[in-house]
């Protein structure tokens, strides 16, 4: 498997780890929760992938959640059939929930890659000015200086 292939399926193989330590989070908490809240400890699960993966692994965790969370965790338990009322509207609110973080994760993951390649640019702008170019913070403490000046202050 070629490094391109394992950075792409890294998403999705952190879509269902986090899935599976949700779904141990819920066993554990299952004694004190019972029927109640069966998305509780999924929807961390969907918000962790979404800032990792983007939206389209957070999908296959809500996905998955939305399964097991039936599966598992709405009464009648160990069948995949949901009762009409509560537990069908809940799954609904889970699925727009998930929706939304996803997005939300898509649109930061978005913004920070957009950030990274701005700060890259002026990194690179500034290096190669021919002129000395120092940066201080509000203190006056220096934060960056180009290469030109290093070599007039000797400073790094």
């Amino acid at each position: 498997m070629t490094q391109t292939s394992r950075t792409r399926l890294f998403p999705y193989a952190v879509a269902v780890g986090v899935t599976a330590a949700a779904v141990v989070a819920r066993l554990l908490l299952d004694p004190l929760l019972g029927d109640h809240l069966p998305y509780a400890t999924f929807l961390g699960a969907v918000a962790v992938t979404a800032w990792v993966g983007g939206w389209r692994p957070a999908l296959l965790t809500a996905g998955l959640s939305m399964a097991v969370g039936v599966y598992l965790f709405v009464p009648p338990r160990y069948t995949f059939v949901a009762r009409l009322g509560p537990d069908l509207s809940g799954l609904g609110v889970f699925a727009g929930v998930s929706l939304v973080l996803a997005l939300f994760g898509e649109m930061a993951r978005t913004a920070r890659r957009r950030a990274d390649a701005r700060g890259e640019l002026l990194r690179i702008t500034l290096a190669s000015i021919g002129d000395a170019v120092l940066t201080t913070d509000t203190g006056g403490r220096v934060m960056y200086l180009n290469g030109v000046a290093e070599q007039l202050t000797g400073w790094t």
